[in-house]
């Protein structure tokens, strides 16, 4: 029987499912991670606690269910967005993670603002920028903890950080990029205006890909690691926003649905990135 893997990187947890391929759930398990408050608005996460619960999870799930990792497919992502991750060029976290919650980039997000409007990034960028945004947070570390800025080669998502780890390729995909408050939505690329107005090199954001891409295949270290078989393909997968949309059935032009629990939203597909007169709303690239 052939399996495919899928990892959810929540907030406190990775939350692991094994599917055959009709999409049945074969196995399921959930390993927990701390969050770090270090001081007032700062909210962290260490990545190599978010690979210590992929490794667990995966093994868990081959235990559970029987499966042998020679009839793994394929693993992919969803995971929390708007995350600041600098790594140097061998790939190795120079600081915690600052996640989605860290609001510490408030001066940052308005001197951006200052320089562009804020209607024009909206305009531009599909969000209204604040210190929630990853482009904010990367301005504060540049500030903050220059000398470390000195030594990044590339900031990281949480599901681009352990693809990394499994394959030893950089990369993110559009739906990640789409919230981190730097992306041309119209050009589906890096918004050098963006990035001039941060302070940010464009030589230190991934190259992007289509969140169904290949990242690459596990490779021999990663395989002792987590239990998967070297030459595993790795699958860049998408920002749990846009992956969301997609577990609710919603994958055409004019689909809607509605989300509730802890937070709650309405979202919509269309063709094209919605801007609102009133910029109430924000956009987010679909998974293909």
């Amino acid at each position: 029987m052939e399996y495919l893997l899928a990892h959810d990187l929540g907030t406190s947890g990775d939350k692991a499912m094994l599917f055959d391929t009709e999409g049945k759930v074969i196995a399921e398990t959930t390993a927990a991670y701390p969050i770090g408050y270090p001081f007032e608005k700062a909210v962290e996460q260490d990545p190599l606690d978010w690979w210590a619960a992929f490794c667990k999870a995966s093994r868990e799930l081959l235990g559970k269910s029987g499966a042998s990792p020679a009839d793994i497919l394929a693993v992919s992502f969803s995971a929390q967005m708007n995350s600041c991750l600098p790594v140097d060029a061998q790939g190795r976290p120079l600081r915690s993670a600052m996640i989605w919650a860290d609001q510490r980039a408030g001066e940052q997000a308005g001197q951006i603002i200052g320089k562009l409007g804020l209607e024009p990034i909206y305009r531009l960028t599909g969000q209204r920028l604040s210190a929630s945004h990853a482009i904010a947070k990367m301005a504060w570390f540049k500030e903050h903890e220059a000398e470390l800025y000195k030594k990044t080669a590339m900031f990281l998502q949480p599901k681009d950080f352990l693809a990394f780890m499994l394959t030893g390729n950089m990369g993110s995909d559009y739906s990640d990029a789409s919230h981190l408050g730097c992306l041309d939505m119209e050009r589906l690329a890096w918004s050098e205006e963006m990035l001039d107005a941060a302070g940010i090199s464009k030589g230190r954001m991934p190259d992007l890909s289509l969140s169904t891409a290949g990242t690459g295949k596990v490779t021999r270290q990663a395989a002792r690691e987590c239990g998967l078989l070297e030459g595993t393909l790795v699958v860049t997968g998408g920002g749990d926003g846009a992956c969301a949309t997609a577990g609710a059935g919603v994958s055409r032009a004019g689909e809607a649905y509605c989300a509730m629990g802890t937070s709650a939203w309405i979202a919509a597909l269309s063709e094209n990135p919605y801007f609102d007169p009133e910029m109430r709303t924000f956009n987010l690239i679909y998974l293909d």
